[in-house]
């Protein structure tokens, strides 16, 4: 039996980038921002790869907007991506 997935239908990758993540930039960006963050652990069977940074948006447009701005695509399952 496969282990539950406790974080199932809570998180979905937002943004993507062709030569990943570069963690150092996307801190430095929250932290310029004044957005609260920590570092995550790796997903359990997710599209996510690795560790990741969980950050305090107000919405997902918020996110995608800096995410976006420092180089990253939207995601298919994205709010940019659906509108």
């Amino acid at each position: 039996m496969a282990p539950l997935e406790e974080d199932a239908n809570r998180w979905h990758v937002i943004a993507q980038s062709d030569t990943g993540a570069d963690w150092n930039q996307l801190e430095a960006e929250l932290r310029a921002s004044g957005i609260w963050y920590e570092e995550v652990g790796e997903f359990w069977k997710r599209s996510q790869w690795g560790a990741g940074i969980l950050a305090d948006f107000d919405n997902e447009a918020e996110a995608l907007d800096l995410v976006v701005s420092i180089g990253y695509a939207p995601a298919a399952n994205s709010l940019a991506a659906v509108a």
